[in-house]
């Protein structure tokens, strides 16, 4: 079962105050920062474990396991590396790594999805590029097999072989490293707690011994890898985006043993109810290891990081302004309109990934309102929804709508070209302000979500369909753009 996102940061916020996360402590490092995201992860999607497992694996029964799979997991190690080499050979030859390297962006395949300059775009990398030249940048998409060739024909298998090279060495290193059984036993026991813990506290098994030694095994694989990934090629700084993952947790840390900078850029909401960026009431000794600092939009959300990590040891935040739609305002010359032949009320509305889609007032505001016309648009990484998003329009009789021009066209063409902008709770709503362009939000998350903004009056909340209606016909939706005064990126050099 789901769990609110208010409840979820309830729980959070409880282990805070009555758990001595001090004391998860793993190989001299307080895991609490990756255990928060995890736990906050796993409650929200309401993942249940069928079986829990507290005890602590008899180290000599762990090494004899993997004695026995290593033979098979050489093998295989040593066909991946024989089919990227092929590989790299087609592509033209061995890569050679960048002498000079000023910066290294990290980011994942699935998040180039905009299309922009008939080219999809990375929103979160890819401007980072453009406002930081001349420096030289490379930029490690590590999360797909089929990464950017065109751009760096040889640096995915370069960088393939030797992450597969790491996983066959962090398997020997547990073979070969000595644990006291009695020691893990007592190290496990804090880990124990706070899974009997959270799992009281949600009243679900949602996590155990297992899945957390599973995940602390999989960020030191990763730190080995950017370990021997930077010392290779020793930029003086790292971006990423959405901290929170193995692989990224893994970045950080091995950024941190070269004391090499790295930044997390801001990808959307953070607000009140994000289990990475919001309300720590008690941050961990020795967890700073995992933290970024932080690159973000706008004075308000510096101002609501600044006020979770104050002292001179923990997170820095600089803001940046949306570089996206600073890129896109710079480079833009589309010539995109809607058709307004109709004389219709054009209505943008994007799409929240998470189902329901549609609340029963906005179909049926959508289904009575002729005057209107919607332009449905996709998540970008979600267009498989299409299917079930058209099925629901059409069980309401909604005729008044298109969606394949929305889903595909720029974002920023689609804002600036619409009269109203309306979402659930997607992030899109900061890009249109961002636009000079105040949104409508009809789902009772996206209130949680944009309190602020809301209360501010730059964003109108409606839960019923008078009040749209209201909202509508009514309201002024064009807003003067916040030229907030941003740090040049390349400041970030000094």
């Amino acid at each position: 079962m789901k769990k609110s996102i208010i409840s979820v940061m309830d729980v959070i916020n409880d282990i805070e105050n009555e758990f001595p996360i001090d004391q998860l402590q793993y190989h001299g490092v307080n895991w609490w920062p990756v255990l928060r995201s995890e736990i906050g992860v796993l409650a929200r999607n309401g993942r249940v474990l069928q079986k829990v497992d507290f005890e602590t694996e008899n180290q000599l029964l762990k090494k004899i396991k993997l004695i026995i799979k290593l033979p098979f997991k050489t093998i295989q190690t040593f066909n991946e590396l024989f089919s990227w080499r092929k590989i790299a050979k087609k592509k033209g030859g061995k890569y050679e790594a960048p002498k000079k390297l000023d910066f290294i962006t990290l980011s994942s395949y699935k998040h180039r999805t905009d299309l922009f300059e008939d080219f999809n775009y990375n929103r979160y990398t890819d401007p980072i590029h453009f406002f930081l030249k001349p420096y030289s940048g490379l930029n490690i998409e590590l999360l797909s097999p089929n990464l950017k060739f065109d751009n760096y024909p040889n640096s995915t298998c370069f960088y393939r072989q030797i992450l597969i090279r790491c996983r066959l060495l962090n398997d020997i290193s547990q073979i070969v490293k000595f644990e006291n059984n009695n020691q893990l036993k007592e190290a496990d026991k804090v880990f124990i707690d706070l899974c009997k813990h959270v799992n009281a506290k949600f009243n679900l098994n949602i996590i155990d011994l297992v899945s957390i030694k599973s995940k602390i095994n999989e960020i030191e694989m990763y730190h080995k890898f950017f370990f021997k990934l930077f010392s290779k090629l020793n930029p003086r700084i790292v971006f990423l985006s959405s901290y929170y993952s193995g692989i990224f947790f893994g970045a950080i840390k091995a950024a941190k043993d070269f004391k090499i900078r790295i930044y997390d850029y801001q990808h959307g909401i953070q607000g009140d109810y994000h289990f990475a960026y919001s309300n720590w009431l008690n941050f961990p000794k020795n967890g700073a290891v995992f933290m970024p600092d932080f690159l973000v939009y706008n004075l308000d959300d510096k101002l609501a990081l600044d006020k979770q990590f104050n002292t001179s040891n923990l997170p820095k935040t600089f803001v940046v302004g949306n570089l996206w739609n600073k890129l896109w305002s710079l480079k833009s010359n589309s010539q995109f309109r809607f058709d307004n032949s109709s004389d219709k009320i054009n209505i943008l509305f994007c799409l929240s990934p998470i189902a329901p889609f549609f609340s029963d007032f906005l179909l049926k505001y959508m289904k009575d309102s002729n005057d209107l016309f919607w332009h449905i648009r996709l998540h970008p990484r979600y267009m498989n929804q299409k299917d079930e998003v058209v099925s629901i329009l059409s069980k309401n009789e909604i005729i008044n709508y298109e969606i394949d021009k929305s889903s595909s066209y720029n974002l920023q063409d689609l804002i600036v070209n619409s009269d109203i902008h309306i979402t659930n709770f997607s992030s899109t709503c900061l890009d249109a302000l961002d636009l000079g362009k105040k949104s409508i939000i009809v789902d009772q998350q996206g209130k949680l979500l944009y309190k602020k903004q809301i209360e501010n009056g730059d964003f109108y909340y409606c839960n019923n369909e008078l009040d749209l209606n209201k909202t509508v016909r009514n309201q002024v939706f064009k807003v003067e753009i916040d030229l907030t005064d941003a740090i040049d990126l390349k400041t970030l050099f000094n």
